[in-house]
């Protein structure tokens, strides 16, 4: 995840948005676990209606192999 937080070194495609860095933030500094659920759920929520990264397209990929490679 933390390639979508706005900061992070991993953010390879720029994606900025406050609410999450928030969220995220909150995440990271939550010691209760119940408490940090609630928080990824809010996180999640809100990268599924802003999403960093929309799919174009959906490839099938073929494989082809000579009958003598065993094991693939």
């Amino acid at each position: 995840m933390e390639e979508f937080i706005s900061t992070s070194k991993r953010n390879y495609d720029g994606y900025y948005n406050q609410k999450v860095d928030e969220l995220a933030k909150q995440a990271l500094e939550t010691l209760d676990i119940e408490k940090r659920k609630e928080i990824y759920k809010k996180l999640y929520q809100e990268l599924s209606e802003a999403p960093p990264i929309i799919f174009l397209n959906n490839s099938k990929m073929v494989s082809t192999h000579h009958a003598r490679i065993q094991g693939l």
